[in-house]
């Protein structure tokens, strides 16, 4: 059967986007029976497109069926993926989108509705902030292991703290859900709202924002260093 062109057009993303650099932190971080990893092998990556997909599409309802029981994007072709694994199951996952200014992130596109009020402001923080920044999305956990949601998130922020560390990105935008909002506060985070509202209809309030990463380093040293070891380990801010 003949292949529409968008079904093309979709293989062809999946083909560009396996990174080919050598990873600078390729022996991940373990704890336990839990390893994270910065993902560089399409193995993985297609692991991780796979967990998107039941997460996300399934889920979530936040993207529509595309037939491939995989979900993935062009912007996966610009991030870092990262994942945490329990034995050989990955368990929870995130990419970091390498943006230099706020036309190239979700934020502005997919997102639009929710900063559309906010957009001039918002495009000159990011040109004040230019290197620095970079949006964190499709932070996902498997439903199986949301019970451990924390330890997991932890060891998931620590090799995304890690990496961030080598590039200087100290500025961590990101659309979530208010709950998971709130609990970032919770933990000792400095995360910070510009805007909230539904992605899609009749669904739950989220927010867009950011996390200021230094001041975080400096307010978890401050309230809970055993968090701040666990996460930072000799990492200087």
């Amino acid at each position: 059967m003949k292949k529409e062109k968008n079904e093309l057009q979709q293989e062809a993303v999946v083909a560009h986007v396996i990174p080919s650099r050598i990873p600078l932190l390729n022996e991940g971080i373990t704890k336990g029976d839990y390893k994270a990893l910065r993902l560089t092998s399409d193995t993985q990556l297609y692991q991780a497109y796979e967990l998107r997909h039941q997460i996300i599409v399934h889920e979530w309802k936040w993207l529509k069926e595309n037939g491939s029981n995989k979900e993935y994007d062009l912007y996966d072709f610009c991030s870092d993926h990262f994942a945490v694994y329990h034995e050989s199951k990955m368990v929870a996952y995130a990419r970091m989108i390498k943006a230099h200014g706020l036309s190239q992130m979700m934020l502005q596109r997919d997102f639009f509705v929710l900063v559309k009020d906010k957009s001039e402001e918002l495009e000159k923080e990011i040109e004040q902030r230019w290197g620095e920044c970079v949006e964190v999305s499709r932070l996902i956990i498997h439903p199986e292991y949301r019970v451990h949601a924390q330890n997991v998130l932890y060891l998931l922020y620590t090799i995304m703290v890690r990496w961030a560390d080598t590039r200087n990105m100290h500025y961590w935008y990101f659309v979530v859900d208010r709950k998971f909002f709130e609990s970032l506060k919770r933990q000792n985070f400095i995360v910070h709202e510009f805007a909230n509202g539904s992605v899609v209809p009749g669904g739950d309030v989220c927010v867009a924002g950011w996390l200021d990463l230094k001041a975080s380093y400096k307010n978890l040293k401050d309230k809970v260093p055993d968090i701040h070891r666990e996460i930072f380990g000799n990492i200087e801010l």
